[in-house]
């Protein structure tokens, strides 16, 4: 069987590729002879660890390869140009969303700002109502106060007035009980003068005289307060003192 140059470069490539193959294998389980369990999985844990920096540190490099990506990819398809007016349509797009986030914070501040100024006057108008009610009730206290100074004033005159008047009082009874007593004492005297003393007189005479000597001081005081307060109308009836009386006894007519 004859082989062609090209089937012997084909063959030759397979030989090759097993080779390396094989090798790898080789030195896959030399590794693992050399390398027991633990040494294993330490270098496993290794190249997992590498891994996640590995991966760490593209994520954090990815926006710019992107964007180095993208203007690469634009400029080389459609020029400069083109991918300035993408960029500036981009930044008008943030631009855009940003302006609409400030203006709606900027509404959400306004619409705060009117809520306070609102409990600000309601404040402002409860704290002048307040003071106007303060005042009121300082100007009211200070009528109750002159009030009750007054009413003191009145309590002490009212007492001091009450005070004469039983003091008065009293020297009165004190000099009607006497005057009673001595008008008792001298009407016993006087009884007992008639009876055992000589004279004309009968005793009905005697017994009536007794009598009214002894409902005297019950009759006259009702009799004297009638017949002054009936001397009194007529003196103010034929004497008035004042155009008042005139008219007072007027009226009374």
């Amino acid at each position: 069987m004859s082989y062609t140059e090209s089937d012997k470069e084909k063959i030759l490539k397979q030989q090759q590729k097993t080779t390396a193959q094989l090798n790898v294998l080789l030195e896959k389980s030399a590794e693992a002879i050399v390398c027991g369990p633990t040494c294993q999985k330490m270098k496993q844990t290794q190249e997992l660890e590498q891994k996640y920096l590995n991966a760490q540190t593209n994520m954090q490099t990815a926006p710019i390869q992107l964007e180095d990506a993208r203007k690469a990819y634009y400029t080389f398809k459609s020029g400069v140009g083109a991918y300035n007016t993408m960029l500036e349509k981009d930044l008008k797009k943030k631009a855009d969303e940003i302006a609409i986030k400030i203006s709606e914070k900027f509404t959400e501040h306004v619409d705060l700002a009117n809520t306070l100024n609102t409990y600000y006057n309601s404040d402002l108008i409860n704290s002048k109502n307040t003071e106007e009610l303060y005042e009121t009730y300082l100007q009211k206290n200070k009528e109750i106060e002159k009030r009750i100074q007054n009413t003191r004033g009145d309590v002490v005159t009212n007492d001091r007035k009450s005070y004469y008047e039983t003091q008065q009082q009293d020297n009165l009874i004190f000099w009607y009980r006497t005057f009673m007593t001595t008008y008792y004492l001298l009407l016993v005297v006087f009884v007992l003068g008639i009876l055992f003393s000589p004279n004309k007189l009968s005793t009905l005479s005697k017994i009536g005289i007794t009598f009214l000597l002894f409902i005297y001081p019950f009759i006259i005081p009702p009799i004297a307060a009638y017949l002054v307060s009936l001397i009194n109308r007529i003196l103010v009836y034929l004497f008035p003192k004042n155009v008042y009386s005139n008219n007072i006894n007027a009226i009374a007519a």
